[in-house]
Parts: structure tokens; C-alpha cells; sequence
């Protein structure tokens, strides 16, 4: 073993290690090597940095878009129900509903303001006398004043009269003084009925029809349908109003209009295939497919009368009867219904089926003062779009019998027969 050298022996302790190293080299050059961390740094508390804080932010605000997207649906759920609540509240307190105003404003647009009968939802039919309601349209001055709602106290010695079995006729109006008819119109359109009046035919008479397209005597111009096909009338009060027999229901007024047409010489066919039944949702749907078949299969039919029986209720549950007094007999009022393409049908022709219905409608006044009812113009369709003479008919209502529906549909039938054929009937305007 060597010794070390003396002068090595006699230098101080960091004298001796620290010359090695400067012969190696500068001290800042390895100097990070040897200084070690502070052995403190890692218990100390570190604040988060740049690099930490950005990520939480991510997460908040994804955590706060959650939220807003899961109370989102709940929000604009509760808002929109308080908007109907508070416009349904609104609507009712303008309006102020009462039983009373409530009957008045259904059977002024049903009846216009005729006379009417009640009947017992399940008993046998009763005269009683029903508040008489302001019609819609001006009244003919030589109709007397209507009575008021309930009879004046009579004298005490003078007893009180019984409610006459049937209500009075009402005196006869010459056609000249019958009254102007308006629309009960449930659409936004505004038709003009003057300038509808006015208007040519859509369908000319029966004589040009057939020599324009050539048609023979036999064929058929008219098809009679019932969509609501079990609809019936006071007999069958015990059934809701409804009955398969042909003979007691709707079908049985298609008749009168089917035999009164073809012994005026204008070929109908009548059809009696039942649409309501068993989905009462689908009439509608059958019917329309009875339609297109039978004008393929006879492209000469012009006309399409679609027959329904109307139903008038009161609050009650008692039912009404919209009669006119026609020759001293009781007939079932009648009432067309006009669809439109306001529901969005494909139905760009309802004018010509409105014409129609004017027509008619000032024939039958002229000729049956008191017959007909407001026509209706509606939005939806109801299967008027196949042709241009296509019009659906209320004849009577529930508390109808058969025969006060079939009397009503008799004299309309003419009506119709002289309207088809192009006679003077259904061209005549009152003054």
C-alpha cells in the first residue's frame, strides 16, 4: 500500500475534497448533481397550478350544463301549463258561463231559434214549451213576437191553461217575406252567399248534362249514403239513439229521397252498407272508399247526399226536436252541413258544394218557410271533396220520430229534384 504524501496529510478536510474537484472541472457544472432537494419541499402544502385548475372548471361547467338540461323539459312544461291556465281562466271569466247562457248559445246555433219539443232521454216523448231563443238572422215582420220564458201570473179567478199536446203553427210566411239565412261558420273563410248565388253552376241542369257527356236516361246521377248508418230517432231512445234495423234508423229517410229522385226521373242509387260499425272512429274512412268505388264503377254521378241524423241535447239529458209545422203537420227540420279544406283536406271545390247548399237552402225557405236550419260550414271534409254537388244532410234529431224525419226529407226531396233538373224553384230569389 502507497502512503499518502505528507502534504496531503497536513491540508485541511474541505481543502483536501474540494481540489479533486477543481481539477475535474468547474464547481457550477456539477454542482446540480450533487445538492440534493430540500427534504421540506415535500411535506409543504402545494397550490394547484395552471395546469389543475383548468380541468375542474371543465367538470363544473359540464356539471352545471346537467342540470340545466335536466330542468330544462320541467321548466318549459310549467310555463306552458301556466299560459293555458291563465288564458282558460281568462276566456271563462269573459265569457261569465251560466246553464242558462250555456243552453241559449247551443241551441241558438243549433236550431237558430225555432221551436223546438222536449223528450225524455228514456220515457215517452212530452210537450213542453222551451225558452224561445233570438235567432241568428232577421226576422220576417209578420212572425209575432216571441213569448217570454215563463208564462205571466194568472189572475186568481181566471184558472191557468194546460200546455196544448202539440205547439201551435206558426203562421204562414209568403215567400216573399221568408227570411234571410246566414252561416254558422266554424272556419276562418268569409264567404259572400250573395256573390255564391250569383255564381254559374257547377253542375249544369239534368237535360244539358246528359246531352254534354252523353249520358242515358238510366244513368245514375245521385248517390244517397249514410256514414253514421245506425243513427236513430226517438223509438230508439232505449239504445242511445241508435238501431241496425234499416227500416227504424237513418236509412229509411234515404229512402223517401231515393224514391221521391227516381220518380222524378233522376236515377239515384241508395246505398245501405253499414260505415259505423263495429269502429264508429272509421264511418268516415269506410265511407269514402263505398264513394270512390261507386263512382268508378258509375262515373256519370254528379251528386253525393250524405244523410246523418242530428243530436240535440240539454244539460238535463233530456233531447230536443227541431220541427217546422208544414200543412198543419209536424216535419223534422233539416240543416246542410258545408266541410271545407280548412282542416287541410284536399278539397280546393268547397265553394261549388256551398253554392249548392245556398241554392237549395233558398228553395226550400221560398217553398217551406221554417224547414230548413242554418247551414253549417265546417273545416273538416266529411267525404264533400268527390264531387262538385256533394253535401251532407241532418235530418231531424234524437227527439224526432221516423216519420217527422221522413216528412222534413219528402219536401227537401222535391226541392233537390227541381234543383237537379234545373227548374225555377231553386233560382227564385226572395226579395
Amino acid at each position: 500500500m502507497n502512503a499518502p504524501e505528507p502534504t496531503d496529510l497536513l491540508l485541511p478536510p474541505d481543502e483536501a475534497q474540494t481540489e479533486p474537484a477543481d481539477a475535474a472541472g468547474p464547481a457550477e457544472d456539477s454542482a446540480p448533481e450533487l445538492l440534493p432537494a430540500p427534504a421540506a419541499a415535500d411535506d409543504a402544502p402545494q397550490d394547484p397550478g395552471p395546469a389543475d385548475a383548468a380541468p375542474r372548471r371543465r367538470e363544473a361547467l359540464i356539471d352545471a350544463f346537467a342540470w340545466i338540461r335536466a330542468a330544462l323539459p320541467v321548466l318549459l312544461a310549467g310555463f306552458a301549463a301556466a299560459v293555458f291556465t291563465g288564458t282558460a281562466i281568462l276566456l271563462l271569466l269573459r265569457l261569465s258561463p251560466t246553464p242558462d247562457r250555456v243552453t241559449r248559445a247551443l241551441l241558438s246555433t243549433a236550431l237558430g231559434g225555432r221551436e223546438v219539443r222536449l223528450a225524455e232521454k228514456a220515457g215517452t216523448p212530452q210537450t213542453a214549451a222551451l225558452p224561445r231563443l233570438i235567432p241568428d238572422r232577421p226576422t220576417a215582420p209578420t212572425i209575432p213576437a216571441d213569448p217570454p220564458e215563463t208564462a205571466p201570473p194568472q189572475p186568481p179567478d181566471t184558472p191557468a191553461e194546460e200546455e196544448p199536446a202539440e205547439t201551435a203553427p206558426p203562421p204562414e210566411i209568403p215567400a216573399e217575406d221568408a227570411p234571410r239565412f246566414t252561416l254558422t261558420n266554424e272556419t276562418a273563410y268569409s264567404p259572400d252567399p250573395d256573390a255564391l248565388l250569383a255564381r254559374d253552376r257547377a253542375i249544369p241542369p239534368l237535360g244539358d248534362l246528359r246531352a254534354a257527356f252523353g249520358f242515358g236516361p238510366d244513368a245514375p246521377l245521385v248517390l244517397i249514403l249514410h256514414t253514421h248508418t245506425t243513427e236513430g230517432y226517438l223509438a230508439s231512445a232505449g239504445t242511445d239513439y241508435r238501431t241496425d234495423d234499416p227500416a227504424e234508423n237513418v236509412v229509411a229517410v234515404g229512402t223517401v229521397l231515393a224514391e221521391c229522385l227516381n220518380e222524378a226521373g233522376i236515377p239515384a242509387i241508395h246505398l245501405t252498407e253499414v260505415f259505423d260499425e263495429p269502429d264508429f272512429n272509421l264511418a268516415y274512412y269506410h265511407a269514402a272508399r263505398a264513394i270512390r268505388n261507386t263512382l268508378a264503377e258509375h262515373p256519370s254521378i254528379r251528386y253525393i247526399f250524405d244523410l246523418h241524423r242530428d243530436s240535440i241535447a240539454l244539460p238535463d239529458g233530456s233531447v230536443c226536436a227541431a220541427l217546422a209545422q208544414i200543412g198543419g203537420e209536424p216535419a223534422g227540420r233539416l240543416m246542410f252541413v258545408v266541410g271545407t279544406d280548412a282542416a287541410g283536406a284536399d278539397h280546393p271545390g268547397w265553394e261549388d258544394n256551398l253554392a249548392l247548399a245556398l241554392r237549395l237552402q233558398r228553395a226550400a225557405e221560398a217553398a217551406y218557410p221554417g224547414l230548413m236550419r242554418d247551414i253549417n260550414l265546417r273545416a273538416a271534409s266529411f267525404n264533400e271533396q268527390y264531387a262538385p254537388g256533394a253535401l251532407l244532410i241532418e235530418a231531424g234529431s234524437t227527439g224526432c220520430t221516423l216519420e217527422e224525419a221522413r216528412r222534413g226529407m219528402a219536401c227537401l226531396a222535391e226541392v233537390i229534384a227541381a234543383e237537379i233538373a234545373g227548374g225555377s224553384g231553386s233560382d227564385r230569389t226572395p226579395e
